[in-house]
């Protein structure tokens, strides 16, 4: 169970809603059995704070979107179910956000790589013989134009034509790495002109598209396909990128039930992986080829939290933070000890979003951090249809 939070006063300027507290929660570890309780703990002052509440004010219409956060050396480009966004660096309190793009529309990710900026983003079917909405697109101007680059990802069927849609893209040198597709993995080293399949086919599936992570050329896979059928494996790719040297396996890990994998993310210069997974986290201190359970609710309980977003802040280096959505409210966790003992601070941080409605999901969709190293987390809020944009402080200090 969570600790309960008091009420916080909040502090008001003439420029925006000012919100300073300490975060204080329930200390989780991993105990034999790999469920999570609580132990006996002394928070210091300040670990982590919500400090601003950037304006953001509009209201979208989107059932389904998500959000996202990049930077260039110009521009803060913001993803939100409302549509793209844009607005000079810095960003703070004082910006004003444009709507540049793909307004009510569901943008997946948001990528800028080499000065240009892409987009990955749902395409929606059209009946006829040719698809319409792109989903893979490129902009090189800042977000005033936008090429697509998923020309050779059409696929038609019962009438009806659209794009591959990928949640996810990485970029190795001139190759980019997309999850389009059923079970898929495709990559192009010709900007989107032509695709090869790494995994899969070049066909949608019912199930959704899988996470991915590279560290050296071992490539580490997750997902839930079938439905409630959790797995994580793993691969080595050949030097060209195109091929195998030895095809994905099952990595190490615990029995994961139903708990599909929603996202894998490396820590900058480790061999540190960890994992998403429906209620919990795992960790891999050996690239990806076998994990444990750090954090572990049980499946059937009052807390199931769904970690779609980690963050490793760079000035903090044996600090991770995990966050998305538990049932119909936010979750926000934090680890100092390299996600060996997690700190969760969600009931803390929720009355500054809004309260929690069974009428739809609260989630943390990013924590993204800006060239001068400020910190921002993105929460979409359904019940309102709205989107918080926060700016949070680590407290550098606290975690050495």
């Amino acid at each position: 169970m969570l600790n309960n939070f008091p009420n916080l006063p909040l502090l008001r300027s003439d420029l925006c809603i000012i919100f300073i507290f300490v975060l204080v929660g329930t200390v989780l570890t991993q105990s034999p059995t790999t469920s999570l309780l609580p132990r006996n703990f002394k928070p210091k002052i300040g670990l982590i704070r919500v400090v601003s509440e950037l304006s953001f004010g509009r209201v979208f219409s989107h059932p389904n979107g998500s959000a996202d956060l990049v930077f260039d050396d110009s521009f803060a480009y913001l993803a939100t179910p409302g549509g793209l966004y844009r607005t000079p660096l810095p960003l703070s309190s004082q910006s004003s956000f444009e709507l540049i793009s793909f307004q009510d529309t569901n943008i997946f990710r948001l990528y800028v790589h080499r000065g240009s900026l892409y987009i990955l983003k749902e395409s929606v079917a059209n009946q006829g013989n040719a698809a319409t909405d792109h989903s893979i697109l490129r902009s090189d101007d800042h977000g005033s134009t936008f090429v697509p680059i998923d020309g050779a990802l059409q696929e038609c069927g019962s009438g009806f034509c659209e794009y591959l849609a990928a949640t996810e893209a990485l970029f190795v040198g001139r190759s980019i790495i997309i999850n389009a597709g059923y079970n898929s993995l495709l990559i192009t080293d010709d900007n989107g002109g032509s695709w090869t399949s790494l995994l899969g086919g070049f066909h949608r599936g019912l199930c959704a598209a899988q996470p991915f992570e590279l560290v050296g050329h071992r490539m580490i896979i997750g997902g839930d396909c079938p439905l409630e059928s959790g797995f994580i494996e793993s691969g080595i790719l050949t030097t060209d990128m195109l091929g195998w040297t030895m095809l994905p396996k099952a990595a190490g890990s615990p029995d994961l039930n139903d708990r599909g994998v929603w996202t894998i993310r490396r820590k900058p210069n480790s061999t540190d992986v960890y994992a998403g997974v429906f209620g919990g986290l795992l960790k891999s201190t050996d690239s990806g080829q076998n994990f444990r359970f750090v954090i572990s609710y049980p499946i059937v309980g009052v807390s199931d939290p769904l970690i779609q977003t980690i963050f490793f802040p760079s000035h903090a280096p044996n600090m991770i933070v995990a966050a998305g959505r538990d049932s119909s409210q936010l979750f926000l966790a934090y680890s100092k000890d390299n996600g060996e003992t997690w700190l969760d601070i969600s009931p803390a941080v929720q009355p500054f979003v809004g309260a929690p409605d069974n009428t739809g999901s609260t989630s943390v969709d990013f924590i993204k951090e800006d060239p001068n190293g400020n910190i921002f987390a993105g929460v979409v809020y359904n019940p309102t249809k709205t989107f918080k944009l926060l700016q949070l402080n680590f407290n550098a200090a606290a975690f050495r």
